[in-house]
């Protein structure tokens, strides 16, 4: 494994295996009591996460405030790296119509068109490809594509503002394991595995474009942009500076096998006495206990009642009814607004209501329940009737 100080290995603590779990214990029931005082604390720790700050009262030798850090995770998350490069499948050249539009002087068209047509060959290619037997599938072999890069900054800056993000973090969950333990501390440590998941997350989903783009670098010839882009692309990530290090051959190897790592780990890859698998354990082991049909135990006791159930079953209730419930649950976590809006008025708002608190509101412009994080609105359908109890089979 490639080592140095200012890297961060992906998914070095394994923090996107786990954010289901950080999700569940976040919108389970609470057994965890903060007092008014240390709930602001655990929403301004929120917010200094999402806006890459360093909480208030910690402190580290190196704050990566200082590095570079720009916006929040959504400025982040916004920043397209689509446009960056442009992909043409070989296959298409080869036939008339795209040697033509690549190569005879008169009939070539821009890069970017080339790259939309070819992948509209590729297209119908996979769908002739789909209406043949699978056993003919290894007479349709998967055309190389060629990727040119127009414009690195956008997928430069996203990955080093990732990147920081993750050093940020590192560097909260050691000043976390320092302190005290406490319930404030426990619901910390649970905001920071969860933005850290979705920070690693992001930044895997980069890897595939970042390798390529080490790829195509290294092969260019050695002008003074293409040294300062080899130089910013090897020093974000240790992986690219790897696969740039290898010659061509060996290069795609490495490549495709950090990709195929990324994959296993985003879907939960654990190790077991056989070695790897490339899902959880804890699926693994329901696989094989489905297998085997060694599935005993008793089923947990009902908590209500058939009876309950059978005169419940036809009841439907209606838009009031499920403000009214929304409002109580809302209202118990001390998150409601003591203000009143209509639809049309969180219709034409861009933000929460003044008190920054949540509103329940019946609309006539929805036809299914949403909920909007921006405006801090659940926005209910005024055609809401529904039965009350709802059957799986």
């Amino acid at each position: 494994m490639y080592e140095r100080s200012d890297v961060v290995w992906p998914y070095s603590e394994r923090n996107g295996v786990g954010a289901k779990d950080d999700a569940e214990i976040l919108l389970a029931p609470s057994e965890i009591n903060l007092s008014d005082e240390d709930r602001q604390l655990a929403r301004e720790f929120a917010t200094d996460l999402y806006e890459g700050k360093l909480p208030h009262g910690m402190k580290v030798d190196d704050d990566p405030r200082q590095n570079g850090i720009h916006g929040d995770l959504a400025d982040l998350k916004a920043v397209s790296v689509l446009n960056s490069t442009t992909a043409v499948y070989s296959g298409y050249l080869e036939t008339s119509t795209g040697y033509g539009e690549a190569f005879v002087p008169g009939y070539t068209v821009s890069e970017r068109r080339l790259a939309s047509r070819s992948l509209a060959w590729q297209k119908q290619e996979l769908a002739e490809r789909l209406a043949h037997p699978v056993s003919e599938d290894a007479n349709w072999p998967d055309q190389p594509v060629m990727i040119s890069f127009n414009d690195l900054e956008p997928l430069l800056r996203k990955y080093e503002g990732l990147q920081h993000y993750r050093q940020l973090y590192r560097r909260i969950s050691g000043n976390l394991s320092d302190c005290e333990p406490s319930d404030l501390v426990t619901v910390q440590r649970t905001l920071l595995n969860v933005h850290w998941s979705r920070v690693n997350e992001m930044t895997a989903q980069l890897y595939p474009v970042l390798l390529n783009a080490a790829d195509w670098l290294a092969d260019r010839d050695d002008d003074a942009s293409t040294v300062e882009l080899r130089a910013r692309v090897n020093t974000a990530s240790g992986v690219a500076a790897v696969a740039a290090a290898k010659n061509s051959s060996e290069r795609n190897s490495y490549m495709e096998s950090v990709v195929r790592r990324m994959d296993y780990i985003s879907n939960g890859a654990a190790r077991n006495d056989e070695g790897m698998t490339p899902v959880s354990n804890e699926l693994a082991n329901l696989a094989d206990e489905i297998e085997s049909g060694d599935m005993t135990g008793e089923l947990p006791a009902a908590e209500i009642s058939d009876g309950v159930i059978e005169a419940m079953r036809g009841v439907r209730w209606n838009a009031n009814q499920l403000t009214e419930l929304a409002e109580t649950v809302i209202g118990s976590w001390g998150l409601l607004s003591d203000n009143r809006s209509n639809w049309e008025e969180v219709r034409l708002r861009s933000g929460p209501t003044e008190d920054g608190a949540w509103q329940v509101v019946i609309t006539e412009d929805r036809s299914a329940l949403e909920v909007s994080s921006v405006k801090k609105a659940v926005l209910v359908p005024a055609k809401f009737n529904r039965m009350l109890l709802q059957s799986n089979p």
